[in-house]
């Protein structure tokens, strides 16, 4: 069971984050007072994370704490209803926790096909790599593997081919249980529409996690 949230904590995090975000509408009973924070931090370093901030709060998307797979450190769901969520692992530090929620972010902004495919990773690797950037303003310190500066280092527009590299340097980056491998290239690809109907059979009955 969830300890009970200090009411008056959330509110005086949720009046500062209406002042960070004026133009942003902020509903009470989205995020607890971690997620609030995560939000506050976001709307302290940079543009990119100041947006992500906001666009979690237009579109509600509530955060969940739970103990992900070996190699996976957050996750995006959406479900046969249309319901949306994200998920982070519980081990990780303030800063990969934002980059991570980042990352997800990203995601819920592409069409479901292109977030199943190597495509919509791709981007969403590369966001991580601008954020990560604009944390270091706060003094996040996050060092980096040669081969994360090779996949920064790739085009914008990247072909079929760019996209078998990412592929294997992503998979290279991340632990054994990141199934990159395994992803279509591209969202166009026929494979995406099983994937797709799979997530969402398999968000329809997943436990959450605990609400932050």
């Amino acid at each position: 069971m969830n300890a009970p949230i200090p009411i008056n904590d959330v509110m005086v995090k949720i009046e500062k984050l209406r002042k960070a975000l004026p133009e942003t509408p902020i509903s009470p009973g989205i995020w607890g007072t971690k997620g609030l924070d995560l939000l506050l931090t976001m709307t302290e370093a940079g543009p990119r994370l100041k947006q992500t901030a906001s666009r979690l709060a237009w579109q509600k998307i509530r955060i969940y704490e739970t103990n992900e797979a070996q190699g996976v450190s957050a996750g995006w769901h959406e479900n046969l209803y249309g319901d949306r969520w994200i998920t982070l692992d519980k081990t990780m530090d303030e800063w990969f926790t934002i980059v991570g929620l980042g990352h997800e972010v990203f995601h819920l902004q592409q069409d479901i096909r292109k977030r199943c495919s190597v495509e919509g990773e791709y981007e969403a690797w590369r966001f991580g790599y601008a954020i990560r950037a604009e944390l270091s303003s706060l003094g996040a310190v996050m060092p980096m593997l040669a081969d994360e500066y090779k996949l920064m280092a790739m085009p914008d527009a990247p072909t079929r081919e760019d996209l078998r590299t990412a592929q294997s340097l992503m998979k290279r980056i991340a632990a054994p249980g990141y199934l990159i491998d395994k992803a279509p290239l591209q969202g166009k690809d026929w494979q995406v529409v099983f994937i797709v109907l799979a997530v969402k059979i398999m968000n329809s009955m997943l436990r959450r996690g605990d609400l932050i």
